[in-house]
């Protein structure tokens, strides 16, 4: 019992010093929710998004029809350019090209919301990883602000011109020193 609350302890502890920033898309979760849909995508609308995914989850299929989760390293430091016209594009350490598409935020039961990405070709990403071409793959929006470590307002980055800027490293790291780097 004694290790099974240290383990707990310490994963409170880590999860509030190194985890992402709570409140990293502007207001808190539950005022984002308490938004009307259109509301609150316009809010998320035009941001550069900095998340960190170090493991996930990912759902893994069976011989005996009965799916699992299996926990899984993840891409580590991706940046998403969410776009005022529902388009989105994403930078990530797995590939060398710039992947694309389209987002959208979903209603939800209990006045939550989903984000919705939809990749416009073949790429390997923890949120679209399972999603064909021009199908939505959707999260709980309140899971993806988890994995925010920064947003601000604007291409950043320059994403929606195609471009990478450069190979992209899986490390932590923040906005501000990705812009330094592509200077």
């Amino acid at each position: 019992m004694n290790r099974l609350l240290t383990v707990f302890a310490g994963c409170l502890f880590l999860t509030a010093c190194a985890g992402p920033q709570i409140n990293a898309l502007g207001p808190s979760m539950s005022e984002i929710q308490a938004m009307p849909l259109k509301e609150a995508q316009t809010h998320l609308a035009g941001r550069t998004v900095m998340t960190f995914i170090e493991r996930h989850r990912e759902y893994q299929d069976s011989s005996d029809a009965l799916g699992y989760y299996k926990w899984v390293d993840g891409p580590g430091t991706q940046v998403e350019f969410l776009a005022e016209d529902g388009r989105w594009f994403l930078w990530s350490p797995e590939g060398t090209e710039l992947a694309s598409g389209e987002w959208v935020l979903r209603s939800w039961y209990n006045d939550r919301y989903y984000i919705c990405f939809s990749p416009s070709g073949a790429f390997n990403n923890v949120l679209a990883r399972h999603a064909q071409e021009d199908e939505f793959k959707c999260v709980l929006l309140a899971e993806y602000a988890g994995q925010v470590v920064e947003a601000r307002r604007g291409d950043a980055f320059e994403l929606a011109s195609g471009r990478l800027p450069f190979e992209l490293s899986a490390e932590p790291a923040t906005i501000d020193s990705l812009l330094k780097r592509s200077e």
